[in-house]
């Protein structure tokens, strides 16, 4: 059942990698989560006509991470693995490639960039194996309100990188021990404890702005 997610994936990575926008309002974010949203409610709809669709929506929104067993843990370590290393191999073709698209110079990518395939193809076979454990809606969060929060924070790149990783671990933390000790979904209780992290952040920026205005 692997290889239907991974065939999926290809093909969403291989046609995101010839989207070309040249409209500077609009972002290269925007159209992958329009994309990311579409797929996720027809997997639902899908489901739904399954014989026990109400649990296994239940299950692909917010996956049931504290059943899973070694055998799914060692699996998503190695294809973890070998992505962050892809990541830090090619670091600096990932980051120039990230700076055209934030200075609004995507069109000069060309029609089909390799590496912005490959960038695509990281973030999907992420995404593919972390969903099968943690769901849709826990691993959507974890790629936003963590990187989110952060830009709040600070607007050093290494200092957004290092405080998105801390709120995704102290949130993981945080969320799994209050589903165990107070008998709640783990997946909603990490997104919960996200958000309450996304609050702080937007909390700070709220202070620190005032502060900014008042020194005027």
């Amino acid at each position: 059942m692997t290889s239907i997610p991974l065939i999926f994936t290809l093909a969403g990575a291989l046609l995101m990698s010839f989207i070309n926008i040249r409209d500077k309002r609009l972002k290269q974010e925007a159209i992958i989560g329009i994309l990311y949203a579409f797929a996720s409610a027809l997997t639902v709809l899908l489901i739904s006509k399954t014989p026990h669709g109400d649990s296994d929506i239940q299950e692909v929104l917010f996956g049931n991470i504290l059943s899973v067993g070694w055998d799914k843990i060692t699996t998503i370590g190695i294809v973890f693995g070998a992505i962050a290393l892809v990541q830090l191999i090619f670091f600096r073709k990932f980051f120039s490639l990230t700076r055209s698209f934030e200075n609004g110079e995507n069109h000069l990518v060309g029609i089909f960039n390799f590496w912005n395939f490959l960038f695509y193809i990281s973030i999907g076979l992420a995404i593919v194996y972390a969903v099968k454990i943690n769901g849709v809606i826990p691993v959507f969060s974890y790629l936003i309100v963590p990187a989110v929060s952060a830009i709040m924070v600070s607007k050093k790149n290494i200092a957004i990188f290092i405080i998105a990783a801390v709120i995704s671990v102290l949130a993981s933390f945080f969320g799994l021990n209050f589903s165990f000790h107070y008998d709640f979904p783990a997946g909603s209780s990490i997104v919960a404890v996200l958000g309450g992290f996304f609050i702080l952040a937007s909390l700070f920026k709220i202070v620190q702005s005032l502060a900014a205005k008042k020194s005027k």
